[in-house]
């Protein structure tokens, strides 16, 4: 397993395109887009869920 230093101080973009190049060797970016599909509209909604 590679590892990353200070990956909790990644956003949650920059983990998620860490993950999909470093793991999810098909197609990085429609996971990242997939991943990004399930994010709520509004921030503040989204931390609460």
């Amino acid at each position: 397993m590679k590892g990353i230093s200070g990956f909790s101080k990644l956003s949650k973009l920059e983990k998620i395109s860490w993950i999909a190049k470093n793991f999810l060797y098909t197609s990085p970016v429609e996971v990242i887009n997939e991943f990004a599909s399930y994010w709520h509209d509004n921030v503040e909604s989204q931390k609460a869920i």
